[in-house]
């Protein structure tokens, strides 16, 4: 098992398209995720405006 895997990452890592394409992969993964997490503080910032926006609404 383990030399198939050392195979396999041998031979992407020799071919340099292949390389390339993973890397860019790996490259729109992380921005995906970045921006992804970006959009949820957005949210949760909201949410706590309007949360606190009602508690001095009722005070």
């Amino acid at each position: 098992m383990g030399l198939a895997v050392g195979a396999g990452a041998a031979w992407v890592l020799s071919d340099e398209e292949t390389r390339e394409k993973l890397m860019r992969a790996g490259v729109n993964l992380y921005s995906n995720l970045t921006g992804g997490v970006e959009e949820l503080k957005e949210q949760l910032a909201d949410i706590q405006a309007e949360l606190d926006a009602e508690r001095h609404k009722n005070q």
